[in-house]
């Protein structure tokens, strides 16, 4: 989602900056894919077309036919398979599609809600080492914004990227659940923004700048991926828990470990696929209980409100517990 959202904004770029209305329709193509792949998150980058042509004062592109033969592509790309979901699934489909990223994201149903300043918290304690040069990137746009000449070029170039910066942090700033990973797509403009902090810096300066932050960038990655541990940052809350599970995961004799498909899906398989090189298969609350009732060993990790459940409806199955940690239990139908 981030490639395609990146590729997108960078396409409406060059056909705004440079005149090339090819990239229009490049634009709308990606956007398409973008939608394909996130849902309505997709259409972000046209919301941040239209906020930097009423900030700039400049909506020409707007008179532009062939920005909206990008969008009539996009709506090619993305219509097929809504149309045919619907037309199988009907109202059902719209209650999956939107009732859930509705109920989900904007009113945190069966979700942990997030304090508003969540994400502030994320960069403040992620986005090291490069956090004071953005802040500096910030300031130096800022000031150019201010003291510019509306029509300058360079002004535009900034108010853009800005444009890019902050309104679909604003848009994900409204969900009420929020994770490191949603706004992903936001980092790429950050990086320009510390790109130009940078690049402003006298040569010396700047290369001996550089190349600190590329040998820190290396060890790090290196680090990182030679000796698997969670970063003690914000981020690490969605896996402690699970990660008490980890020795007695590694130590079962399968490859498989069966989830109940839910909202904490995503951070059994993340965490158990890097920790404990298992594979996860996310099955409903009926099919745990299937596999459970089948005379064929398995393992299984789930919450302790769902174990409860299952349990009670596979009695008189007895089930070994293997560990439990606060929230989460792994456990064997042998």
């Amino acid at each position: 989602f981030t490639a395609f959202f990146t590729f997108a904004v960078i396409s409406f770029w060059i056909a705004y900056g440079e005149n090339r209305n090819f990239f229009f329709y490049v634009t709308g193509f990606f956007v398409g894919l973008a939608v394909m792949t996130r849902q309505m998150a997709g259409f972000i980058p046209y919301l941040i077309f239209i906020a930097f042509a009423v900030l700039s004062k400049d909506v020409k592109v707007f008179k532009n036919p062939h920005f909206y033969g990008g969008a009539l592509l996009s709506a090619v790309i993305f219509l097929p398979w809504h149309i045919l979901m619907l037309v199988k699934h009907k109202t059902f489909f719209l209650e999956q599609y939107f009732g859930v990223t509705l109920n989900f994201a904007f009113r945190g149903s069966n979700a942990t809600v997030n304090p508003w300043h969540e994400y502030l918290k994320k960069i403040l304690e992620n986005y090291w080492p490069w956090l004071p040069f953005f802040a500096i990137g910030l300031y130096k746009s800022g000031r150019m914004l201010l003291s510019g000449d509306p029509a300058d070029t360079d002004r535009k170039n900034i108010l853009f990227l800005l444009s890019w910066c902050f309104v679909p942090f604003v848009i994900f700033q409204f969900a009420k659940v929020k994770h490191a990973r949603y706004i992903v797509p936001v980092y790429v403009p950050f990086s320009l923004v510390t790109a130009l902090a940078i690049d402003g810096f006298k040569d010396p300066a700047k290369s001996r700048i550089i190349k600190t932050l590329f040998a820190i960038s290396v060890a790090l990655s290196a680090l990182y991926l030679v000796v698997p541990v969670i970063p003690k940052t914000l981020d690490n809350r969605e896996l402690e828990d699970t990660m008490i599970l980890i020795p007695a995961v590694r130590k079962t004799d399968t490859r498989d470990i069966l989830i109940v498909n839910n909202h904490k899906y995503w951070d059994y398989r993340n965490c158990l696929w890097f920790y404990a090189d298992k594979n996860t298969l996310g099955l409903s609350s009926v099919e745990i209980a299937d596999k459970i009732r089948l005379k064929k060993k398995g393992y299984f990790l789930m919450l302790k409100d769902d174990y409860a459940g299952i349990n009670e409806a596979t009695k008189p199955v007895k089930k070994r517990i293997i560990e439990s940690s606060r929230d989460s239990v792994l456990f064997s139908n042998r």
